[in-house]
């Protein structure tokens, strides 16, 4: 059981790393963060646009390897998932986010378990009743 266990935690563990990472390259390579500042007027030249984004370590000067291990680095050691595009932490929003879903997920469960107690109580007391009764006439035997 032990072994069972050990497996699906490890199976989660490598799909959550799998699933982050990928993440994280998709947006590298599908979004530009430069996109926020050159509408702005006055228009801001580049490089101060890259030093603007190198405490978000999206940095294009720096390569993408470099910035995903520092990335991870943060993540796995300091727990650090980095700053949002407005300048809150991330873990700050996650936080506040998980608590919601927590609340949710807990008033959905009492209610599935009110609903499944009722109805499990309410077919048991109909047993051998006029449902079931008619169900075993429609039988042929042969």
């Amino acid at each position: 059981m032990i072994k069972y266990l050990l497996r699906r935690v490890l199976g989660w563990i490598g799909m959550i790393f799998l699933a982050t990472n990928l993440t994280y390259f998709l947006a590298n390579l599908f979004l530009d963060p430069k996109a926020n500042y050159l509408e702005r007027n006055p228009p801001i030249p580049d490089d101060q646009i890259d030093r603007m984004l190198h405490p978000y370590n999206l940095d294009p000067t720096v390569s993408l390897i470099d910035r995903w291990w520092t990335w991870l680095q943060d993540v796995l050691l300091h727990w650090n998932w980095g700053m949002s595009p407005d300048g809150q932490a991330v873990n700050t929003q996650v936080a506040f986010r998980v608590w919601n879903s927590a609340q949710l997920m807990l008033g959905a469960t009492i209610l599935a378990c009110a609903v499944g107690i009722a109805v499990g109580v309410y077919t048991a007391s109909r047993q051998y009743k006029l449902v079931t009764a008619s169900s075993r006439r429609s039988r042929s035997w042969p």
